[in-house]
């Protein structure tokens, strides 16, 4: 997990103070993992630590701190045993972090040129001593009484092409990963459902695949369209781009009449190679949710290993 600043900021201008809870370490059976946060304000939240006692004990001492003006870091270490009346005999160290308009502003100050942000939570010590870590490639560290984070980078970036009802499971579904912006691509309006999600960047045109020329560098694409020529299209002028992932619905046999068809196109053989299709996990159905369900495990899966 990354400090997502943009977030925080956004958090800030509508609740004007909030505390970020993070697990800064994890020993033994667990509900969630080291880097997982969740965002507190006074009449609400965002994210979850695992939910149960231990959510609610560390939501109880965030609306004390809120209610009481403290504006100091604080580091939890919380046993996950009888005491909460859970079984899982872990144990979790969280920091929490309050957040106003202010301390934004000073962290984007202090972090202009730089991708990681590291700051002392528990002592007041020299600032040298962030560079004497011996190694920061599993963040966020939590080391001497220091914090260290990646910021966030831009999202990732994944564009779906086609709004029937596989695509619009999907987009449902991967709209509430934090890291993942989608664009959502149809030739036109009343394709699109009327409940879109509100991150999502909605776009009608009339020829589609002329938006590949447009596409992110890196990005994430899927390809699930009402038509299969219009699909081939699509993939041809995607596979003309630099992608990280791009999947086409359809089956192996699909893919093998699209495979020639764009090999005599001039595609790589290489480049083809890194398509997914049939998308999703065949074990697990194909009903337009059980799709989505696949997809999000594989992009997921992606971005992990990426």
């Amino acid at each position: 997990m990354t400090l997502n600043l943009e977030e925080i900021e956004q958090l800030v201008a509508e609740h004007e103070e909030i505390i970020r809870v993070l697990i800064v370490a994890t020993q033994g059976s667990t509900p969630r993992d080291t880097g997982t946060r969740m965002l507190v304000w006074t009449k609400g939240q965002k994210g979850t630590i695992g939910g149960g006692a231990l959510e609610y004990k560390i939501l109880d001492i965030c609306h004390q701190r809120l209610a009481g003006g403290n504006q100091n870091p604080l580091v939890i270490s919380q046993p996950l045993g009888p005491g909460l009346g859970q079984c899982c005999g872990g144990h979790v160290k969280f920091v929490l972090e309050y957040f106003n308009i202010d301390e934004v502003n000073s962290i984007k100050a202090k972090t202009t040129d730089q991708t990681i942000y590291g700051r002392p939570i528990e002592r007041d010590i020299d600032s040298e001593v962030v560079q004497n870590f011996p190694s920061i490639e599993n963040l966020p560290v939590f080391k001497d009484g220091w914090l260290l984070e990646q910021l966030v980078a831009c999202k990732e970036q994944l564009w779906v092409f086609g709004s029937g009802h596989v695509g619009a499971a999907i987009v449902n579904l991967v709209s509430k990963l934090p890291s993942i912006e989608i664009t959502w691509i149809d030739f036109q309006e009343d394709r699109f459902p009327t409940d879109i999600p509100p991150d999502v960047n909605k776009i009608i045109a009339a020829d589609p695949e002329q938006l590949t020329k447009y596409a992110p560098p890196g990005g994430l694409f899927l390809v699930l369209t009402h038509s299969h020529d219009l699909d081939l299209k699509i993939m041809e002028g995607l596979l003309r781009k630099d992608f990280s992932y791009l999947g086409l619905i359809g089956s192996r046999t699909k893919w093998s009449r699209f495979k020639q068809r764009l090999l005599s196109l001039g595609l790589s053989e290489e480049a083809l190679n890194q398509v997914k299709c049939p998308i999703g996990k065949s074990d697990l159905g194909k009903h337009p949710w059980q799709i989505a369900v696949g997809v999000s495990a594989e992009l997921l899966e992606h971005l992990n290993r990426k």
